[in-house]
């Protein structure tokens, strides 16, 4: 069965948890993940390689993994501005935990103060030298979007007024900068979520915490939302005691959540 699991942020052992969770409901689990591996938890080299060795998985990028493509390779699937140079973005990403992500590494504490109190791109390259070829090809290659017959999986979001077919997703954003960037940034509003939408298949996203929409303020619960179209996912597992990771199987329309005492939830 098809398991989409929500976003990691660095959350190595919690990820262990829930693999071992699947584990014991489906003997041939394949798994989805809405991407941003990184940041926030002090797991993300941990995290990343998990990643290179996980059978029968899919993966798509998150805007966190495409910031730290940007600063490691200069690549991007965001075209961002002259003004969002790769020094700007590491500190701007610095304030979401992307120091967790590089001490996980091997980077210091002093190395990144140094670089903060005085950037310059010498000192990027110092706090980004003990990151493998191996881990910065893991982020180069990582694809916007995973399209199947029946659903289809992205980090953020997708215009609800925009087919997912003919063409499809992939062929849509070839030339289509702003649709790139919806993928991998945009929020659904709440408008967003309840309106019709033109797509053919069902929609599952991470990126924007539940606990921001109304359904999960109501009822003060952290559980994914569905909708008939919509799944969202990102239940914060790195935001804090009461965040959540998610893995939501696609067969069956249940899902299984680990909080951050390692308890197991389940749910329909």
């Amino acid at each position: 069965m098809r398991w989409v699991i929500g976003d990691i942020h660095g959350m190595r052992a919690s990820l262990d948890q829930m693999l071992a969770a699947i584990g014991t409901r489906d003997a041939a689990p394949e798994y989805l993940f809405v991407g941003d591996y990184i940041n926030r938890g002090p797991e993300s080299r941990q995290v990343v390689e998990l990643m290179l060795t996980l059978p029968s998985v899919r993966l798509v990028r998150g805007n966190h993994d495409d910031v730290f493509d940007w600063v490691l390779n200069g690549q991007s699937f965001v075209a961002y501005s002259a003004q969002q140079d790769r020094i700007r973005m590491l500190l701007w990403f610095m304030q979401e935990g992307m120091d967790d992500t590089l001490m996980s590494y091997g980077t210091t504490a002093k190395q990144i103060d140094k670089f903060v109190r005085h950037p310059n791109l010498e000192r990027l390259e110092e706090l980004i030298a003990p990151i493998p070829a191996s881990h910065r090809a893991f982020f180069r290659d990582l694809p916007f979007a995973i399209e199947q017959d029946d659903i289809f999986v992205a980090h953020a979001s997708w215009p609800v007024d925009c087919s997912t077919c003919d063409p499809d997703i992939a062929a849509r954003v070839i030339n289509d900068l702003p649709l790139r960037a919806h993928l991998l940034w945009n929020r659904f509003s709440t408008n967003d979520l309840e309106s019709a939408k033109a797509w053919k298949r069902r929609g599952f996203f991470g990126h924007t915490p539940v606990v921001h929409y109304p359904w999960t303020l109501r009822s003060r619960d952290n559980i994914p939302i569905q909708l008939p179209h919509c799944v969202l996912i990102d239940t914060g597992i790195g935001l804090g005691a009461v965040g959540r990771l998610t893995a939501y199987c696609v067969e069956e329309n249940r899902y299984i959540q680990i909080d951050r005492k390692g308890q197991i939830l389940e749910g329909t």
